[in-house]
Parts: C-alpha cells; sequence; structure tokens
C-alpha cells in the first residue's frame, strides 16, 4: 500500500485540488488512501487503470467535502442571522413541515435514505451507490419512487405539481 500511496500520492492532491483547493487536498489524499486500504476489491482493472480509479475518487471524495464545508457555511451563517428561530416560522410553514415529516416517515426507508442522501446531504446517484454498496440504478430507482409518493402526499402544498412520467407505487423499493 505504501508503494501506491507514493506513486500515486501527487496524482490524488492534484485532482483534489482542482476541486477544492490546497487547503483541503491533503485531507482528500488522506481519506482516498485509507477508502482504498479498507476496501481494495473496489478497485477493478476491468473497469479503468489505477491512476484513473484514484483520480475519480480523488474528485468524488473532494467534492463531498466540499459539499459538506458549503452546508456547515449556510448553516452557521443562518444561525448567526437567526433564521434557524422558530418564533419567525408562519402557522402554514409548521403545518407543511409537519406533513412532510410524516410523508417523509411513511416512506420505505430505502426510498427516505436515498431521496435524503440527494436531497437533503446533495449527493449525487453515484456518491450514494459508492457509499451504500448498492448498484446506482437501485438508488435511481429508490429515489424516483420516492419522490413519486411525496408528491402524491404533498402536491396540494405548491399548487399542481407538473407530472414527472413515474408510476410508482408508494413502498415498493429496489
Amino acid at each position: 500500500m505504501t508503494a501506491v500511496v507514493r506513486e500515486h500520492r501527487r496524482l490524488v492532491l492534484d485532482a483534489a485540488r482542482r476541486v477544492c483547493g490546497d487547503d483541503r487536498a491533503a485531507d482528500v489524499a488522506q481519506e482516498v488512501f485509507l477508502r482504498v486500504w479498507a476496501r481494495p476489491e473496489r478497485f477493478d482493472p476491468e473497469r479503468a487503470s489505477l491512476p484513473t480509479f484514484l483520480a475519480m475518487m480523488a474528485r468524488g471524495v473532494a467534492v463531498d467535502i466540499a459539499r459538506r464545508d458549503a452546508r456547515r457555511l449556510r448553516r452557521d451563517a443562518r444561525s448567526l442571522d437567526g433564521a434557524d428561530d422558530d418564533d419567525e416560522a408562519s402557522p402554514l410553514d409548521v403545518v407543511a413541515a409537519r406533513r412532510l415529516a410524516k410523508a417523509l416517515a411513511d416512506l420505505d426507508p430505502a426510498q427516505r435514505q436515498a431521496v435524503l442522501a440527494a436531497h437533503v446531504e446533495q449527493l449525487v446517484h453515484r456518491e450514494i451507490a459508492q457509499r451504500d454498496g448498492i448498484p446506482e440504478g437501485t438508488v435511481k430507482s429508490r429515489i424516483r419512487l420516492g419522490l413519486a409518493h411525496l408528491r402524491g402526499q404533498l402536491g396540494d402544498l405548491r399548487g399542481p405539481v407538473p407530472a414527472s412520467g413515474t408510476s410508482g407505487a408508494p413502498g415498493g423499493g429496489s
């Protein structure tokens, strides 16, 4: 493993720098090599060369870290502005939040996890699939079915919702 780190460290650092800058590149490189060490079977030489695999993983980890940092900054800015105060929430907002919580609770757990990962954590399908160890198509199906269920439960909150062309039944998951 140390030979892999020695040989490809510069490549991983450069890929990380392009996404999140010098400040976080070392964190990204460490995370990439820890992931490779923990699960070496994820590397498939039939799909990509080792340098390509490492560069793609570095980009993904860097995007995750950049998104996490952006969410933290937004959350901190909201709390400084006092936007987290429940006193300012309108009764309509409170009702909508309760309905959303109930609709999410009614979802199949796998669909709920996929929808929250995509829309709250802002992860892309591939990142969710890699994190959860499931096929990307399964992630897409779970999100599509979960959103279809939520549209059915919450469509009247925003007025008419355009048809999405999905015919997913609530509770059915991949």
